[in-house]
């Protein structure tokens, strides 16, 4: 075990859902694993000022909160228990890698470097959690699609897997799909094709948040099964061949540990892509520029909202 597991191990010992212990009375930080009441195991460093603005990172929680001795407490929290082994790695990290810094700029410092783990924690499982949450908003709309339209045009659109702009091509309807967090206040287009199609365009945003492995929620693996179900001749079907072709291009692997993780759906919201719709496409853009990456607000989109298009 590294040196923070083994402290994590004596905060568990105590029987007390949430405490803390100092890792090093060497160090020049003070640095303590901990568990909060939740069950979180994290790393927490204690300075005199004021941390800077923290980043936002998916795989872990950052917290900040001034104590009642005027200092500063700096919570770094494991958001997903499958990845314990990478962030127990991190924390230790962090520790040794700030012995000689000084503690007027270590909380800048523990910043800094987890922003250079943080890819790391998101590739860990083989895909990142971003990706993930995109793969199961796009499944939810295969599903709505199948109930629609039928398994084999329902399958047969979802070009997402293979980079088209959009991520359905549907009888007569194209669809966009995005993923967001619940605080999340834009969705990020990714070329001046991908709102802009050969006919009626919609957006679709499924908002998700993460849930613990335990928790009774919606999985990546739950809703290919679900589908499978539904495909004439299940997963070994001429459809279900060519579903899994399709995951297989999106880089799923139905072995790893992120094909249980759960995710609780808080909405699903469609929007008509028309001539007024804040977007870029190709022909706003002028010559010589080869690429446009921009983000939409997802407040400015209320009055563009539509029911869904997949419903029967």
């Amino acid at each position: 075990m590294t040196a923070i597991e083994e402290a994590w191990a004596k905060v568990r010992e105590d029987k007390v859902r949430a405490g803390a212990i100092r890792l090093d009375d060497t160090h020049r930080a003070d640095f303590f694993a901990a568990q909060d009441d939740q069950g979180r195991l994290g790393l927490v460093l204690v300075t005199r000022d004021r941390p800077p603005s923290m980043p936002h990172l998916e795989a872990i929680d950052l917290t900040l909160g001034e104590r009642t001795d005027g200092r500063w407490s700096l919570g770094i929290w494991l958001v997903t228990p499958t990845l314990h082994v990478p962030f127990s790695q991190l924390c230790d990290d962090l520790v040794e890698s700030s012995r000689l810094v000084d503690v007027e700029v270590v909380s800048a410092f523990v910043i800094r470097r987890l922003l250079l783990w943080h890819e790391l924690l998101e590739s860990a499982t083989g895909m990142s959690l971003s990706k993930l949450r995109g793969l199961i908003a796009e499944l939810l709309v295969l599903r709505s699609a199948i109930a629609r339209f039928g398994p084999s045009d329902a399958v047969l659109a979802w070009a997402g897997p293979y980079e088209a702009p959009q991520d359905f091509t549907l009888p007569g309807l194209w669809i966009e799909v995005k993923a967001a967090l619940p605080s999340a206040r834009t969705v990020r287009i990714t070329s001046a094709d991908q709102l802009a199609a050969a006919g009626p365009l919609q957006l679709a945003v499924v908002t998700m948040s993460t849930l613990q492995p335990s928790d009774a929620g919606v999985s990546a693996a739950g809703l290919i099964e679900d589908l499978e179900r539904q495909l004439p001749g299940g997963q070994s079907g001429e459809l279900g061949v060519e579903l899994r072709r399709r995951l297989s291009a999106v880089g799923y692997d139905a072995g790893a540990d992120y094909a249980r993780l759960p995710f609780r759906i808080e909405s699903t919201r469609y929007y008509e892509v028309g001539p007024n719709f804040p977007r870029l496409t190709p022909e706003d853009l002028d010559a010589g520029i080869a690429e446009v990456r921009y983000d939409l607000e997802l407040g400015a989109l209320a009055k563009f909202t539509t029911p869904s298009p997949l419903e029967a």
